[in-house]
């Protein structure tokens, strides 16, 4: 059966998505693209981690602030407040100390980095499984 096949790949590729107590990492997607947003974020439940998403800036800082996630996926284009913008307000508060701060966008010109607000920056269209991998990755190092 295809689905078996599908739900054993899957599987495989969701080593390594529980913190060390077993739970499910938490991470945050921002992107005021719904397609996007909601493709990324059921790629990574598939995968075993514990996702929230917003397509508001706003919206994902006053949940950020109050219960920090891993790691958090933030498109630089959003609506009235950036993600570079969130970015800062993270970094400035000291919420994410812990969080990997990972830029999905489609400027090329992110990958300059250069206010060192970003733990990564992936260029769209970005693979979902390397997504999950990159994750994963950039977690462990913080």
């Amino acid at each position: 059966m295809i689905g078996e096949g599908w739900d054993q790949m899957v599987n495989t590729l969701a080593g390594g998505t529980e913190t060390e107590d077993g739970v499910p990492m938490d991470v945050v997607i921002v992107d005021d693209h719904d397609d996007t947003r909601e493709v990324a974020a059921e790629v990574l439940r598939l995968q075993g981690f514990a996702v929230r998403d917003f397509a508001r800036a706003e919206d994902a800082l006053d949940a950020m602030e109050s219960e920090p996630p891993r790691a958090a996926i933030i498109d630089l284009t959003l609506g009235a407040m950036s993600g570079e913008d969130l970015a800062r307000k993270l970094r400035s508060t000291g919420t994410a100390d812990h969080v990997a701060l990972v830029a999905m966008t489609g400027h090329t010109s992110a990958r300059e980095n250069e206010e060192r607000l970003w733990d990564c920056v992936l260029i769209k269209p970005v693979d979902p499984f390397d997504l999950a991998r990159t994750l994963r990755d950039i977690v462990a190092q913080k």
